[in-house]
């Protein structure tokens, strides 16, 4: 937290959003597909990922040091995500990269358990998976901004109430199929929730509502720069 407060550049502070903008947020539904592409992916990377030590163990057969070193490259593999997110949804437009994160998260997550007899092979995939699920916030927050500038810190806000949602609802899920049933079926389910995840990406029909005028388009121009302040300020965290 100090490092942050020292290193973290001040932007100004902005506005609390109002309630005015989270419903606007929410009435958008392009808007509100992309907040259930965040709960999808991350509870699907949940239902795994919170059990990824008793299926290392039960169904890789990993042992002791090397699980440790599997959660290890894991780790690794997730904080390259967050950066390399961040670069992509500079790179490419947000529409496009909000479809393409979710379709590359799915092919990785079904190659899991095919690869689970080799290891080397394993642990490849497992930190491609763990690296794209990673990437879904900046993917998702830089789409949020670009599709609704006026309504972008709502969003923002939304969408970090969201990922817990999806940590829940993943973590939950998980634990009862262990429970129910063994480690062996939890890349399947998760694959289930990924799917779904593709399904909101691509249903982006409808246009979000935006005021009209030179008022509200200097509104927008603040709201951008606000969003742009944010998005830095998140770069820079992530990068301590």
């Amino acid at each position: 937290m100090l490092a942050c407060g020292w290193f973290v550049p001040g932007g100004g502070r902005s506005k609390p959003a109002h309630g005015g903008s989270y419903a606007g947020h929410l009435r958008s539904l392009p808007c509100v597909c992309a907040q259930l592409v965040s709960v999808l992916m991350i509870g699907g990377h949940f239902i795994l990922f919170a059990y990824l030590a008793p299926y290392l163990a039960e169904i890789v057969g990993m042992r002791g040091d090397e699980v440790v070193t599997a959660f290890f490259a894991f780790g690794v593999a997730g904080v390259c995500g967050g950066y390399l997110g961040g670069r992509f949804s500079d790179a490419v437009p947000p529409r496009l990269v909000i479809r393409l994160t979710p379709l590359a998260y799915l092919l990785a997550l079904i190659a899991v358990p095919f690869m689970s007899e080799m290891r080397l092979l394993f642990l490849v995939v497992m930190m491609l998976w763990g690296c794209i699920s990673w990437m879904i916030s900046p993917v998702v927050q830089s789409f949020l901004i670009s599709q609704s500038p006026e309504t972008a810190e709502a969003g923002i806000g939304l969408n970090l109430s969201a990922m817990h949602v999806g940590v829940g609802l993943g973590t939950g899920i998980g634990g009862l199929l262990v429970e129910a049933a063994s480690p062996s079926v939890l890349p399947a389910a998760a694959a289930i929730l990924a799917g779904l995840a593709v399904v909101a990406a691509f249903a982006r029909h409808g246009v979000c509502q935006r005021r009209k005028g030179p008022i509200a388009s200097r509104r927008r121009e603040r709201a951008v720069d606000s969003a742009a302040r944010l998005i830095r300020r998140a770069k820079v965290a992530v990068a301590l």
